[in-house]
């Protein structure tokens, strides 16, 4: 069996691909308990163990897959789930927002629409891969900008410093992706390329949005 088109070859890969997901990881898992247990209600708790779970999924799953050499068909089903594992993220970092943010207009139902969406997405990328690789970018990104129309009532319903971690995060995920779809910068390719700077981009978004949720739960 031919290894897909996207495969990239583990000789090729940098070699700290995956590696600093791996590290992310075993700082999630920590921080998101330590959220849970700082929040000051239980939906609060709820929220929280929500977004750890998502943000855990996410960093998880892209360690697994980066780091290993899978075979064709392994390196297909996780390619799935590391996608997949994206939208979740997306809904969980949405949830402590909306949840717990009292005087946020329409929170609720902006939350429900999300997941809503991340539900979609998921099961075309896990269901229907012949599905338009198109169509799933484009929800990526109607996901991740959902909140903007709701922005008025976010920014009176939060602190100016929330405001601007949740902001700084948003802007660090969209540079995050176009550095992926650029493969640019490509520092060292040998040991760290434009896959990794990406990445590294979501780390520092994730952390922002940490700051921020912890702000509103505790």
């Amino acid at each position: 069996m031919e290894y897909p088109p996207e495969w990239d070859p583990w000789d090729e890969r940098p070699s700290l691909r995956g590696k600093p997901d791996v590290v992310a990881f075993c700082c999630a898992v920590p921080a998101g308990i330590v959220l849970a247990a700082n929040a000051a209600t239980s939906l609060g708790v709820f929220a929280s163990l929500v977004f750890a779970f998502g943000l855990s999924l996410m960093l998880g799953m892209s360690g697994l897959y980066h780091t290993i050499n899978w075979g064709p068909e392994r390196f297909i089903f996780l390619s799935r789930c590391d996608y997949a594992s994206i939208y979740v993220m997306i809904g969980a970092s949405y949830t402590p927002f909306c949840l717990c943010t009292p005087g946020f207009t329409y929170g609720k139902e902006l939350l429900g629409a999300v997941w809503i969406g991340v539900v979609l997405g998921v099961v075309l990328t896990m269901f229907r891969p012949s599905s338009s690789r198109a169509l799933r970018a484009a929800l990526y990104v109607l996901l991740g900008v959902a909140l903007l129309p709701t922005i008025p009532s976010y920014y009176q319903a939060v602190s100016r410093e929330v405001f601007a971690m949740t902001a700084g995060g948003g802007v660090l995920y969209i540079v995050g992706a176009c550095c992926y779809v650029a493969h640019w910068p490509n520092p060292v390719p040998k040991h760290y390329g434009h896959h990794e700077v990406f990445h590294m981009f979501v780390f520092m978004a994730a952390a922002l949005h940490y700051a921020a949720i912890w702000t509103i739960v505790t």
